[in-house]
């Protein structure tokens, strides 16, 4: 079994990455492989909503590394979702870069 941990912060050693920390450390004590995704290593751009994927499934003309994470999360059987919480934008954060 494998759980993905996408991380949303946008600052390193922050409090998100903290409590991350401790819920995979007891993930991990029950033998299960984590891996950890942090947003902030990736170039990510936002949907344009141009249509291009409706015309050619599967496929979007903006290249980032969303197919990277995108591959990654197919491939596991869990997925946690991390983000901040800073004046309630930590979710706009997180999903802006989804």
């Amino acid at each position: 079994m494998k759980i993905i941990a996408v991380n949303g912060s946008p600052r390193k050693g922050g409090n998100t990455d903290l409590l991350l920390d401790e819920v995979l450390g007891i993930i991990k004590r029950n033998q299960i492989e984590t891996e950890t995704i942090f947003l902030r290593d990736y170039e990510l751009q936002p949907c344009d909503a141009c249509g291009y994927c409706r015309e050619h499934p599967g496929k979007c003309h903006i290249k980032d590394d969303f197919p990277l994470i995108f591959e990654k999360s197919l491939a596991a059987e869990g997925i946690i979702l991390a983000t901040p919480v800073m004046s309630k934008v930590g979710w706009v954060i997180l999903a802006s870069r989804l």
